[in-house]
């Protein structure tokens, strides 16, 4: 069994709501988010400590169904997003035993 890191559009939606808030270098439009189906879970690909080590640069990725890639105007159903967030909300990221 391995553990997986992921955000669901709830997680999502906090945390870009404050990486907007404090300006970090990664964020995604607030519309989009908003958006995006709050089953879909995306796991956490990668992650490079930014901004002087005080932040983590994350990058989720999620495969949408062709109704929700359209409903996004998406050309492809794969899913790419990255975020920047802070040390205890990235160690407090939800995680799933698969």
């Amino acid at each position: 069994m391995q553990t997986v890191t992921y955000v669901d559009q709830p997680v999502l939606k906090r945390l870009n709501d404050k990486a907007l808030k404090y300006d970090f270098n990664r964020a995604l439009k607030k519309a989009f988010v908003k958006k995006l189906p709050k089953t879909v879970k995306f796991p956490l690909v990668f992650t490079l400590p930014t901004n002087g080590d005080s932040q983590m640069r994350c990058q989720f990725v999620g495969y949408l169904e062709d109704k929700e890639r359209l409903e996004l105007g998406l050309e492809y159903n794969r899913l790419e997003l990255w975020l920047d967030m802070n040390w205890e909300d990235y160690e407090n990221l939800p995680k799933s035993v698969v």
